[in-house]
């Protein structure tokens, strides 16, 4: 029942709620705020900071690609949960159909190796 209880909790947030609402909403606003690639952003900062200082140039360039370099680590930590998501399916088909309870993360030891 426990297991059962966590199966659905991480399918809802992490399969279904992540993706669906954090991701999608985080990849829109940054499409929004940076208006484009990264070529084109790039560009219009170097045109637009070069009239001011150089120190706005390097503030605007570390914005944007500190923005995407979160959002990359944001769809990497989607990758996992699909990882993590495979792993847990592979457990729950082991337990209901199969009927194997063991525990498969690590080769089994004799007790004399102990």
């Amino acid at each position: 029942i426990v297991f059962g209880c966590f199966f659905l909790v991480w399918m809802v947030t992490r399969v279904y709620i992540y993706p669906a609402w954090v991701l999608a909403s985080i990849t829109n606003d940054a499409q929004a705020e940076f208006g484009g690639g990264y070529a084109t952003q790039l560009a219009r900062s170097l045109v637009v900071n070069t009239l001011f200082t150089a120190r706005a140039l390097s503030l605007s360039a570390h914005r944007f690609l500190v923005g995407y370099v979160f959002l990359g680590l944001l769809y990497i930590l989607f990758t996992l949960h699909l990882i993590w998501t495979a792993m847990i399916l592979r457990i729950l088909k082991n337990t209901l159909w199969d009927n194997d309870c063991r525990d498969t993360r690590s080769p089994e030891t004799s007790e004399a190796e102990q």
